[in-house]
């Protein structure tokens, strides 16, 4: 599809747990970042989009993503009139002097905006004061990024423990023996939800003081249950073992605080603020 043209109908997204919709209009522009114009950034201006929730109710989408690149440094369209378009990224990587940056890549950190920790991103790299632990380092495919899910863990990171355990294993696969060997899954920061299998997201509830609501297909957490603030304030985490370096042979464990999935839903999905913990099923 060439630049300036319309697009129907569309979907988005990795999952159909709530189908996005939304019609779309491809364009170039200039960008203008910390004072350097990139020109010829190719966009995609979203518009009249909604999103269908499991229990059929229809509501308006929220858009505002910047996208950094794809998986070719810059992109031609046009079979007799070529148009030459590029990434904000893919510009900055290619420039020399002091525009240059080492790598196409990028480097971002969301934070948490009820905790008052402020989002990060660093073009052609990443934040070394944002990463705790190890790096793993993974291939990509087609512009998407899969990476093996071997478990789900709850923990605590250290003093007393929310629960009668300080580590419990075994929830990805918990009564679903077909994920024994784990699952493919796409890391995707603009995605709203952790999208996983109706068991494991019903093996993780089961250890939390939460309320599964079918219209949202969503958990919202019993906020007059003593545990909530115990759990919400707690050293406690849900662990995410995934295989490092793209290797059969090692992992590594993203360790998830529950203060960050203690989440708000607002309107107009609800008529009052409602926490939630954002595990939603994609069966």
């Amino acid at each position: 599809m060439p630049p300036y043209g319309t697009w129907g109908d569309v979907d988005w997204g990795f999952t159909d747990a709530v189908p996005v919709y939304a019609k779309a209009r491809r364009a170039t522009d200039y960008i203008t970042i910390s004072g350097s114009p990139v020109p010829d950034v190719d966009l995609i201006i979203i518009y009249a989009g909604w999103q269908t929730y499991p229990g059929g109710q229809t509501y308006p989408l929220e858009v505002g993503i910047l996208s950094l690149g794809s998986p070719a440094i810059n992109q031609t369209f046009g079979n007799v009139i070529k148009i030459n378009t590029t990434f904000v990224t893919s510009y900055f990587y290619e420039q020399e002097g002091s525009l240059n940056i080492p790598s196409y890549s990028y480097g971002m950190h969301i934070g948490s905006a009820s905790l008052g920790i402020p989002g990060s991103l660093l073009l052609g790299g990443y934040d070394q004061n944002r990463v705790m632990g190890e790096v793993s380092s993974q291939a990509f495919s087609s512009g998407s990024f899969p990476i093996e899910l071997l478990d789900i863990t709850i923990g605590v990171a250290e003093g007393g423990s929310p629960w009668n355990y300080t580590n419990k294993t075994g929830l990805l696969a918990q009564g679903n023996s077909s994920l024994d060997s784990g699952l493919s899954v796409i890391v995707d920061p603009a995605n709203p939800y952790i999208y996983l299998p109706q068991s494991s997201c019903d093996a993780i509830a089961a250890e939390l003081p939460v309320t599964y609501h079918p219209d949202y297909s969503l958990y919202f957490w019993n906020t007059s249950d003593p545990q909530y603030d115990t759990i919400a304030t707690s050293p406690g985490y849900l662990g995410f073992k995934f295989s490092k370096d793209n290797l059969n042979n090692d992992f590594i464990t993203i360790k998830v605080p529950f203060a960050l999935l203690n989440l708000t839903l607002e309107a107009p999905l609800v008529k009052t603020p409602t926490q939630y913990f954002p595990c939603m099923a994609t069966n």
